[in-house]
């Protein structure tokens, strides 16, 4: 699993992609235009889902949670890795 740092920026340039694709998607092939975006779209959900599970765990541990909390959280994360 790469850094919380390293997996922001992926999704930091999954957005971007994104955006790239949406704004110039006149010039481009329109099922490749379509397939890029769904693409940098699924990524950029992904990645973001995967950060907040981290951010909800560190949360909990921040806070004092109880141990079946932070496990539950912990295994979720793993489940999306």
């Amino acid at each position: 699993m790469a850094s919380p740092e390293r997996q922001h920026r992926a999704r930091i340039l999954a957005k971007r992609l994104r955006y790239g694709v949406e704004a110039l998607g006149f010039l481009l092939p329109a099922q490749r235009s379509r397939r890029w975006r769904q693409q940098a779209a699924e990524l950029q959900a992904k990645l973001g889902h995967e950060r907040d599970l981290l951010q909800a765990h560190a949360l909990a541990a921040s806070v004092g949670a109880a141990d079946d909390i932070l496990r539950f959280l912990k295994g979720l994360t793993d489940q999306s890795s």
